[in-house]
C-alpha cells in the first residue's frame, strides 16, 4: 500500500499537497526507525 503511494505520486509531481513538505519529513523522520506493526498498533 505504501509503495502504491509513492508511485502515484511520483508519476503526478503536480498533484496538490495535503501537507506541507516540512510536516511530511517530520512524519518521515518519526517513521523510520519503526516497523510497520509498531506504526500501525499505534495509530489504531
Amino acid at each position: 500500500m505504501t509503495e502504491t503511494t509513492v508511485t502515484k505520486k511520483s508519476r503526478n509531481p503536480k498533484a496538490p499537497k495535503l501537507f506541507p513538505d516540512e510536516v511530511i519529513d517530520q512524519l518521515l523522520a518519526q517513521v523510520q526507525n519503526k516497523d510497520a506493526e509498531s506504526i500501525l498498533g499505534e495509530s489504531g
